[in-house]
């Protein structure tokens, strides 16, 4: 199974309902999850859980440096979003 780059995002004001499509439990707001573009959305410790099942057990670094450069980006993309909201608009 082919993973397709996803981004991880955070809920940040609304309340949602999605479900994770691997585990099927919900994902609720503050939850570290993924989006998969193919399959919905998905939470971080189901999707190292199934990379590491396709890898033998074992994640590669360069994977999980992957996600983490991916969580950090898409954090810095929402903080400044938020400031946006909070400056008066020139």
């Amino acid at each position: 199974m082919y993973y397709t780059p996803f981004i991880v995002i955070y809920m940040t004001e609304k309340f949602r309902k999605w479900s994770c499509y691997l585990c099927g439990d919900i994902v609720i707001e503050g939850q570290r999850f993924g989006y998969l573009p193919d399959k919905g959305f998905i939470h971080i410790e189901c999707l190292y859980e199934s990379i590491s099942k396709h890898f033998n057990g074992r994640i590669p670094s360069e994977v999980i440096a992957l996600i983490d450069f991916d969580e950090v980006a898409a954090y810095g993309i929402i903080r400044v979003k938020q400031v946006e909201k909070v400056l008066p608009e020139d």
